[in-house]
């Protein structure tokens, strides 16, 4: 039988499994990114695991950005919605860019909290 520590783990990795189901934070962020990495090896064969991987653990970052939108939704529909003021042209391109990424992923939730009703026996 599981000990105390052990449910009570499986309950806080629940309650956020759940969690994170059930919102959904979509930001939108234009800017400059710099990423500076020297990979060992061979520079003209690309092993694109071995690139992510090496960026993730050495390589340095530097930029600016700026949030040109936020929307979190809670799973009661609550929404946060926040666009930046005063968007020129390509700004007002990224928020109808935003737009659909929070629409095609309240699809996408919506077909998985459906793949898991279905999952689940009655």
């Amino acid at each position: 039988m599981p000990d105390k520590n052990s449910f009570q783990k499986f309950l806080d990795n629940f309650k956020s499994g759940v969690a994170d189901l059930t919102t959904l934070d979509v930001v939108t962020l234009t800017g400059e990114i710099d990423i500076s990495s020297s990979m060992p090896g061979d520079p003209k064969k690309i092993d694109l695991q071995e690139l992510y991987r090496h960026i993730e653990e050495s390589a340095s970052v530097e930029g600016k950005l700026k949030v040109v939108s936020f929307t979190h939704i809670d799973f009661d529909c609550d929404v946060v919605n926040f666009v930046e003021s005063g968007l020129g042209e390509a700004e007002q391109a990224l928020l109808e860019a935003h737009r659909e990424i929070v629409k095609t992923s309240q699809e996408t939730r919506q077909a998985m909290a459906k793949f898991i009703r279905e999952l689940l026996p009655y």
